[in-house]
């Protein structure tokens, strides 16, 4: 199989590493990093204002001076036009990318471009560590390899792509099991920091963070991933709320110009 593996990190970052390792025995495999770190940037593309930059850096692997929409972008729209992957994987993201968070996570909006271009791709997350954690990245790319046939399969619609939260665990078996689930609802609290520059402006940087899960029925993406499940969300990028349109289609239906009937 042909699987690109795209990050917001660094090509030697243990993340890329681990899939790399897991993969690239029996696939051909090709990888997309950053230059350098560019977390939080969604689907922006700095390629509309001005060139992006890459180097080859030969074995199939490049390294990009951009946006990491730019990115995957550019390798199937360009680089891998003549020989598209079977399967683009994004991440692995070190921080979930559940609920809200998707909107704003980089791997989620290099998944969205590889839907765009009609690609299978997963997003691949866990939650949040700092320093090094080998083998737990070790058994989370275990988990791709044991099902990557099956993510490349066709059957998902059309612009769809598979957003997937692997528990941190100790040992591969301690994994629960997978669940296919719903997108959670969190909200996103941020402390700031407010100080001033050596020129007298003034600055905020974020302190930290907290989520909340707001799911009062059954079980989303959230309940099943602290319970120790592998949670699989399907996402697609027609982001129309279908319901709202059967519900509130008689009050939709008085927006006008503003003008007299």
């Amino acid at each position: 199989m042909k699987i690109l593996i795209a990050n917001y990190l660094g090509k030697g970052t243990q993340e890329v590493s681990a899939l790399y390792d897991a993969l690239s025995k029996n696939h051909d495999v090709t990888i997309a990093a950053m230059a350098s770190e560019a977390s939080y940037l969604a689907q922006s593309f700095q390629f509309a204002n001005e060139p992006t930059r890459v180097e080859d850096l030969g074995k199939r692997v490049y390294e990009f001076y951009s946006n990491p929409a730019d990115m995957v972008s550019i390798m199937l729209g360009q680089i891998m036009r003549h020989d598209m992957p079977d399967l683009v994987i994004c991440g692995i993201s070190n921080g979930t990318n559940m609920g809200p968070d998707l909107y704003t996570s980089s791997n989620v909006g290099m998944a969205m471009e590889a839907a765009y271009f009609g690609v299978p791709a997963i997003v691949i997350s866990t939650e949040f560590q700092s320093g090094t954690d080998k083998g737990a990245y070790k058994n989370i790319a275990k988990f791709v390899e044991k099902n990557i046939a099956k993510f490349a399969e066709p059957g998902l619609p059309p612009h769809t792509f598979l957003n997937i939260a692997v528990p941190r665990v100790e040992k591969y078996s301690e994994l629960k099991g997978v669940s296919y689930t719903r997108m959670g609802r969190m909200n996103l609290q941020i402390e700031f920091i407010e100080g001033k520059d050596p020129k007298g402006g003034t600055y905020y940087w974020s302190k930290k963070s907290t989520r909340k899960n707001l799911s009062t029925e059954g079980e989303d993406e959230k309940r099943l991933f602290d319970m120790g499940f592998v949670v699989v969300t399907p996402i697609n990028y027609d982001a129309t709320d279908y319901l709202a349109i059967a519900e509130w289609g008689a009050i939709t239906k008085r927006i006008t110009r503003g003008e007299d009937a």
